[in-house]
This record gives C-alpha cells, structure tokens and sequence, in this order.
C-alpha cells in the first residue's frame, strides 16, 4: 500500500484503531496465558483487551 493510500484510509489514529479493534475481533483474539481463542473484553480509555477467562491484558 502506497503511503497516500494509507493516509486516506486512515486520516488519523482513531480510524487507524477502531479498524485494528475490529479486525481483531473479528478474527478472533488468541490468549498467550489461556493458550487458545477466548472472549476478550475493549476498554477503551486505556486502548487494550482482556481475557474474561483469565483476565491477562493485551493490546
């Protein structure tokens, strides 16, 4: 992708995240602890994922 590409895409870093987020919810988010796909929890204000299982952070 070519850099203007991407800067159209993506105009700013909250478009930049919120199509990272969905991305990796939609494929499914692996915990390194729980060794396996779980359900992950967003919390937004400090930007990173929890395992409901384990509760190990990622980001």
């Amino acid at each position: 992708m070519k850099l203007i590409h991407f800067l159209n895409q993506f105009p700013d870093e909250e478009s930049c995240e919120l199509f990272i987020k969905s991305y990796r919810e939609k494929s499914g988010i692996y915990c390194k602890k729980c060794e396996k796909v779980t359900r992950h929890y967003w919390f937004s204000g400090a930007k990173f994922f929890e395992c409901s299982h384990c509760r190990r952070r990622s980001s």
